[in-house]
């Protein structure tokens, strides 16, 4: 029987934590150089194939590494690509949580800030002048 992993905050492979982001960028990365290895590999072998280099039975070694070799590459790629989407989601959720205030700051009124709030007069003050009239009085 398998034993679940726990995430504790210091676990290199948890993906919240920037060590374990950059373990799983490098991951990713390195899942796609295989891939694109593989395909190169596979591509050279179809081409000798097509070409008449390979012959006997290695011919058909060769077919079965070139179905192999594909086939595992496109799992890398869709593998990475499924592990960088998860990333993009959990990193947009992450910031979307940050950007909501909790409850705590929403009963006690923080982040709340005011654009324009109006001077003694009552009229609300802003950075430039409203027309050009005002605009000669201030100078």
């Amino acid at each position: 029987m398998q034993e679940k992993k726990d995430k504790r905050p210091g676990d290199p492979n948890d993906t919240k934590s920037i060590e374990g982001s950059r373990r799983q960028n490098f991951r990713i990365v390195m899942w796609l150089v295989c891939a694109a290895y593989l395909i190169y590999l596979s591509a050279k072998m179809a081409k000798d194939l097509m070409a008449g280099l390979i012959v006997g039975t290695t011919k058909i070694i060769s077919i079965i590494a070139v179905v192999l070799f594909c086939g595992v590459a496109i799992f890398l790629i869709v593998s990475a690509a499924r592990a960088g989407i998860r990333a993009l989601r959990e990193m947009t959720s992450a910031m979307a949580e940050a950007d909501r205030p909790s409850d705590d700051e929403k009963k006690e009124g923080y982040g709340y800030v005011p654009l324009d709030e109006p001077d003694e007069d009552g009229e609300e003050e802003t950075s430039f002048p409203k027309d050009e009239d005002d605009a000669e009085d201030k100078e």
